[in-house]
């Protein structure tokens, strides 16, 4: 039998009070808190964060603050951005986006 977690990920209804997706969302908040209280100069640490929380992140990306999220996991950021502002994503199931970051290059010039 497939896990609370495993359904959700696959899109399928899920019991959003299952002990271990409790877990994955009190350490996302954990996480999306810490991340925002970084300096946006300190980049070598939130890439570490966003590396350890993200599903994946495209190249020479960075993500704005405030950022908030469920889970984290089941993000997965493009390379091809369209938005600067800090996003909040509620998504469940596995998530590939292309707005959710501003590329370094926009802000290092």
């Amino acid at each position: 039998m497939a896990s609370e977690k495993e359904k959700m990920l696959t899109g399928k209804l899920y019991d959003a009070d299952d002990p271990e997706l409790v877990e994955d969302r009190r350490r996302a908040r954990e996480f999306t808190r810490r991340y925002n209280r970084t300096s946006e100069d300190d980049r070598d640490c939130r890439q570490r964060m966003v590396d350890e929380l993200l599903g994946s992140l495209g190249d020479d990306y960075e993500i704005e603050s405030p950022f908030r999220c469920d889970y984290g996991y089941n993000i997965h950021v493009g390379t091809t951005p369209s938005s600067r502002t800090g996003p909040s994503s509620p998504t469940t199931s596995p998530t590939t986006s292309s707005f959710r970051g501003i590329p370094r290059r926009w802000y290092e010039n």
